[in-house]
């Protein structure tokens, strides 16, 4: 199993008298505008990187999930 960053950039163009402002708007909602809705959009891979489980503990507690979610909680060597 190989744990992955993948950082994602959303272009979005839209009239604001027309659409709920995307920055209070869930990320399925945003997704329903872009394609069905009254939004354009355009999606942008900025980064891919592998991570050890160390380092995907660390992403997740920045990010205010629990550590363990996808990596468990036992230790591992980082080699990288």
């Amino acid at each position: 199993m190989a744990l992955i960053k993948k950082v994602i950039q959303i272009e979005l163009l839209y009239d604001d008298e027309i659409t709920r402002d995307p920055e209070i708007m869930e990320l399925a909602d945003i997704g329903y505008e872009m394609t069905e809705g009254s939004m354009s959009g355009v999606t942008k891979l900025i980064s891919h990187k592998e991570l050890t489980k160390k380092q995907m503990a660390k992403a997740l507690q920045k990010q205010g999930s629990d550590s363990t979610f996808l990596c468990g909680d036992d230790e591992e060597e980082d080699n990288g």
